[in-house]
């Protein structure tokens, strides 16, 4: 893990590598890595990713189709704000597949702390406006990337 690794990127400016995930509020539009949005990289969203997976049944890591209404996104932040207290308290305990999340948790807490503590307040501001979030794997916000419907499914597509 680099440091710097644990946090929401509110900036495109700001990212380091690939592998993102979009926050963004309101409906997707054909159209990736929006001003309006904002990011955590694939290992920051380890942490939080259950929490999401449990609200939306169709939420899925490497696709867009993760749409979160007003109702699912209370749900969401309580559920933030409950892990957030857990990892404060040192009781929040990473099991299964992504178990080397406990040294992160355990060396990297006061950042991962502020990464949620900054989601929920974004969340929370933008909570009307629903959410969806979209999974930027391998590609760099200097290229041009959308998803294009395909046999009635999105796939990802990158713009040249």
């Amino acid at each position: 893990m680099y440091d710097g690794a644990y946090k929401l990127f509110k900036s495109k400016s700001e990212f380091e590598g690939t592998d993102y995930i979009e926050f963004l509020p309101g409906e997707f539009k054909d159209e990736c890595w929006n001003d309006i949005s904002v990011f955590i990289n694939e290992d920051g969203i380890y942490i939080i990713e259950d929490i999401f997976e449990h609200e939306n049944e169709k939420y899925d890591h490497y696709e867009i189709n993760n749409y979160f209404n007003e109702s699912q996104l209370i749900n969401v932040i309580n559920s933030l704000s409950k892990r957030y207290e857990e990892i404060k308290n040192n009781v929040y305990i990473v099991n299964g597949y992504t178990e080397w999340l406990n040294d992160d948790i355990k060396n990297y807490r006061d950042e991962i702390l502020l990464m949620i503590e900054e989601l929920l307040s974004w969340l929370k501001s933008n909570k009307e406006k629903n959410l969806t979030i979209i999974g930027l794997w391998n590609t760099q916000p200097s290229l041009k990337c959308s998803y294009v419907q395909y046999n009635n499914m999105w796939k990802f597509s990158i713009d040249k």
